[in-house]
């Protein structure tokens, strides 16, 4: 059966990529040629070799394949005609139909470097063009949450824009984000961006910090790739001269929006209506969906816009009208008394006034310097001052640091260049002007990133770029000094570079950190700049050398016997006792002398009162349809409810070592969608279940960056490394990797994640090492009257929310104190809590009785429903279970399994082969033995053993001390008054 992913490297250089139906099965390839170039081809049943395309049509045989001819066979050559591919699906649709988040991307390349960060990505076949309602591949996306990211060029963006509009209403929410690097038109793409040295924590921040695509108001972005790629010629797309259609004006009364649509209907363009707006293919440019909203605005006037960026201008001239064809035209009105639109606008037209944005000023100055003929850039500063006096304040400031950049002129020369055309364009220029140029509204900035607007803008005789860049940097990194702002993290080696900004952020100096970018925005240098890197490199050297030093906490972390939970980037909750009483209080991130990570962090939520908390355990989507185990009767829903509260209670409590929560059952039986929820509550819903990596630098880099890492479906053996990378990230330790793929270079990352993991044999669980170390879960059949769809269970979490995470941190607290003295009871009265003490203390927080029997069944449960334990130790184990009074028993090897028959009722061994095997099977059967609570002691008589089983729980329950016993010298009673055989 072909594999579903990575691309296969064929001999000749080739590399072909199998797109695959939900069983495995091939439907077709896409093969990339070397030199870069793509070809699709698929087998077909009872024909041999490859036919060379998905289409129907005419094919020839050339050697060992089949290609598309469309004028026919040649003389002597084999022909047939062929239909179709029967279906068209996503690339390795196997491993993201079950995924609640998925991201789309151009290029089967893309898509296999993002999976081996474990990022369900995919993608369609045969590019950009290619996404068609009759292929329906939005069925597959359907109530996922979709993040989109195109190449870095105009049919990329377009294409994204097209999957955009048609996931509406199918898919849960869908995420357009800006390309990741380069250039507008370069196609830089998503494996530019990983080459780069870009890592997938990184890429997750970015997934993070998306916002959702709003069809009604797209991003700004998206028209500068229009206007990027614009011809220079006066041809439209389809090669008619701009103008050049009819330019009827409309009649007295006519409506402008009819017209329009009118118009798009003759061309043959599709036309819906939503509401109060008509949605229809645009005739700018190649648009397979609707992508132009066609709407009225105020007065009656037609406002038209395209989503993939096309100009109201070229629009209309496509449909033969004017701008001034957007208005009625009213025959008792001069054309020249309308409302005002811009002072550039030719007299009696009237253009609609869009919505200002930075892009605009953007565009505006994008060809202009300080070295620019004066000519050339009054009259552009004007327009772009035009733009600014419609713009918010915060957006002025911005917009001005960058004329002030591009021009070369001063501020004080702009505010009185802005007054004029405040004048001129009839505007109260009170509000607009006197403070813009406040350092105050910038926080403090507005007077360092002047400053390095000069440094890097006004040309100095002989001064290289570079030193104009580096004194720059100094200047930014000195003022971050002096406020403080600069922190090295010693909490990782080596250490990592951070700036704390004025709102209580703690961000990581990386050239892709969204925040940072707009931070750096805020002291005169644009991501887009040079200039950009080379302070990024400045910031971070400076961090380390002269930075405070700080160890940051990461999601919680406790302080002189208090709980500190971080509540987004910007803040935290605090709880503590005063009495008896559990305080819960929100504060700033970094007061008390506690500060977080901007980037490790639980996404921000409401603290409520605690009259207003929710246990999650009356939460329908959190309570799974568990079972008990045949072998564990009191191992039932209720217990292994109280084990999986108390263990979403230690992670907020920060409580390490802290067991694997091990969710088993059949498929279907809700144990991904139960994994899934919580991490939706704990780290939001752009989060998803991950599978196995065979990895260890993958392994190292997800749990050292998440509070909750997931692994679904891990049926097979793991990698070598598993256990022991599992016990440090159980423990919390240090986890010792490779900074990149690429290099040697060794750096140690704290593991912080809690593991889930779903499964449906537990395989991997079968080492006593591994096992010990779990707690299980045991999925049941779900009736189908109970099943809910994942989407309105992920709804009734995010409601919930709020109330379930103050409920957590509250018990993290109360389970520190209550938790701890029935603990202390419980030990006084010899119960073993095992090696997870602090989780015991959490889980009898919640529950005295209940939590106790469950932590002493958790163990039984680790070895007999995980491991298909082994039918000797079964046997022995329901000896004691069979006769309550029975404490321990002696037993010959060879008497041993006649003895087991008697007494315990069910259990047919198998043979064993004599005494000698019998013993040497106890023996190696000893860790089993340990984990279902029997202790096995080999004690000589004579030339032979004996065997002594001892129920430690039983024992400590009676008082009875209970020792090792020595392999040489007689037998001992170490338990006295202990039963002997029964």
């Amino acid at each position: 059966m072909p594999k579903s992913g990575p691309g296969e490297v064929q001999k000749n250089g080739w590399i072909q990529y199998n797109y695959l139906d939900e069983e495995g099965r091939l439907l077709y390839q896409v093969v990339r040629k070397q030199p870069k170039g793509f070809f699709q081809r698929r087998r077909i049943d009872g024909v041999s070799g490859w036919v060379n395309a998905l289409t129907a049509g005419t094919y020839v045989k050339t050697g060992r394949s089949w290609s598309k001819r469309s004028s026919g066979a040649e003389e002597g050559q084999e022909s047939r005609q062929f239909e179709d591919v029967p279906r068209r699906v996503l690339y390795r649709l196997p491993e993201i139909m079950d995924m609640q988040t998925v991201v789309l991307v151009e290029g089967e390349k893309d898509v296999d470097n993002l999976q081996k960060w474990d990022v369900p990505a995919t993608t369609n076949a045969q590019g950009s063009k290619s996404w068609k309602p009759e292929y329906g591949y939005e069925e597959t996306l359907r109530d996922k949450v979709v993040h989109l990211i195109p190449d870095n060029d105009k049919p990329g963006v377009q294409h994204m824009v097209t999957v955009a509009m048609a996931l509406e209403g199918i898919a849960t929410k869908v995420y357009l984000h800006r390309p990741l690097g380069g250039e507008i038109g370069s196609g830089f793409d998503v494996s530019d961006w990983i080459e780069e040295g870009h890592t997938d924590g990184q890429f997750h921040a970015l997934i993070r910090n998306g916002q959702p695509f709003d069809p009604s108001n797209p991003p700004e972005w998206i028209r500068a790739y229009a206007k990027g790629t614009r011809k220079k010629s006066n041809t439209l797309f389809d090669g008619k001269k701009a103008g050049s259609g009819p330019e009827r004006q409309l009649q007295e009364g006519e409506d402008p929006v009819e017209r329009i649509l009118v118009e798009l209907g003759n061309r043959g363009s599709t036309i819906d209506q939503h509401g109060d707006y008509w949605m229809a293919q645009c005739p700018a440019h190649d648009d397979d969906r609707p992508s132009l909203k066609v709407s009225r605005g105020e007065g009656g006037k037609a406002t038209v816009m395209c989503y993939a960026g096309c100009e109201a201008d070229h629009i209309l001239a496509q449909l033969g009208l004017s701008m001034r064809d957007l208005y009625i035209e009213d025959r008792g009105v001069r054309s020249d008394d309308r409302t005002r639109v811009s002072s550039q606008r030719p007299s009696g037209s009237a253009q609609p006034e869009k919505p200002a944005s930075l892009a605009d000023v953007t565009a505006i100055l994008e060809d202009i310097y300080p070295s620019s003929p004066i000519d050339k850039r009054l009259p552009a500063v004007d327009k772009a001052l035009g733009v600014v006096l419609r713009l918010n304040r915060m957006e002025q400031a911005e917009a001005l640091n960058l004329i002030v950049a591009r021009s070369g002129a001063g501020k004080n020369d702009l505010k009185a260049r802005m007054r004029e055309i405040a004048e001129r364009e009839n505007t109260n220029p009170a509000d607009k002007v006197e403070d813009l140029t406040d350092t105050q509204s910038l926080n403090g900035l507005g007077s360092l990133a002047e400053r390095v607007n000069t440094l890097l803008n006004m040309p100095r005789k002989g001064m290289p770029i570079r030193m104009m860049q580096q004194e720059a940097s100094g200047l930014v990194c000195r003022y971050f000094d002096e406020h403080g702002w600069l922190l090295c993290d010693d909490s990782s080696r080596p250490s990592g570079a951070f700036v704390l900004t004025d709102e209580h952020e703690a961000l990581p100096v990386m050239g892709n950190s969204q925040h940072l970018r707009v931070l750096i925005n805020r002291v005169g240098v644009n991501a887009s700049e040079n200039a950009f890197k080379h302070l990024i490199h400045e910031l971070e050297t400076a961090c380390i050398r002269q930075g405070k030093r700080v160890v940051l906490a990461r999601w919680s972390t406790w302080k002189n016997g208090r709980l500190f939970v971080s509540n987004g980037s910007r803040q935290m909750v605090v709880a503590s006792l005063e009495g008896s009483k559990v305080k819960m209080e929100a504060l700033p991130n970094g007061e008390e002398g506690v500060l977080f990570d901007g980037t490790a962090v639980f996404p921000e939520w409401e603290l409520l009162h605690p009259d207003d908390m929710i246990d999650p355990r009356d939460v329908g989507a959190l309570k799974p349809a568990l079972t008990n185990p045949p072998e564990i009767l009191r191992y039932d829903d209720s217990m292994q409810g109280t084990l999986l509260t108390g263990w979403l209670v230690a992670i907020m409590a920060n409580i390490r070592p802290l067991p694997v929560l091990l969710a088993m059952g059949d498929a279907d039986s809700g144990k991904t969608t139960l994994l899934r929820l919580l991490l939706h509550l704990l780290q939001g819903a752009t989060f998803d279940v991950a599978s196995m990596s065979r990895n260890e630098h993958d392994w190292a880099v997800s749990v050292s960056r998440k509070a909750l890492h997931v692994l679904d479906n891990a049926d097979e053996r793991p990698p070598d490394w598993f256990p022991d990378s599992l016990a440090t990230t159980v423990t919390g330790g240090m986890l010792e990797t490779r900074r990149l793929y690429s290099d040697d270079d060794l750096v140690q990352l704290r593991a912080t994640a809690a593991v889930a993991i779903s499964s449906r044999t537990a395989a991997f669980a079968r080492r006593p090492d591994v096992l010990s170390r779990m707690l299980p879960l045991f999925f049941g059949d779900m009736p189908a009257v109970q099943r809910r769809s994942t989407r309105e269970l992920a709804e009734e979490v995010r409601a919930a929310r709020d109330g379930v995470m103050t409920w957590l941190v509250y018990q993290a607290l109360r389970g520190q104190v209550v938790g701890r003295s029935r603990a202390q009871a419980a030990k006084t009265s010899g119960v073993d809590l095992s090696r997870y003490d602090e989780f015991a203390e959490t889980v009898l927080g919640l529950e005295s009785e209940d939590g106790l029997a469950a932590i002493m069944e958790m163990q039984r449960a680790q070895a007999i429903s995980i491991v298909d334990m082994d039918k000797l130790v079964a046997a022995v184990r329901a000896v004691f279970d069979n006769d309550r009074q029975l404490i321990q028993f002696e037993k010959k090897p060879g008497e041993l399994p006649k003895f087991l028959e008697h007494n315990q009722g069910e259990i047919k061994l198998p043979p064993y082969g004599g005494a000698k095997n019998i013993s040497n099977r106890i023996r190696e059967l000893s860790k089993a033995f340990e984990l279902v609570g029997i202790q096995v002691d080999p004690l000589p008589d004579g030339n032979t053993t004996v065997f002594r089983f001892i129920d430690r729980h039983k024992a400590r329950q009676s008082g009875l001390k209970i020792e090792e016993t020595q392999t040489s010298g007689s037998r001992g009673q170490n338990i006295p008054g202990g039963n002997g055989e029964s």
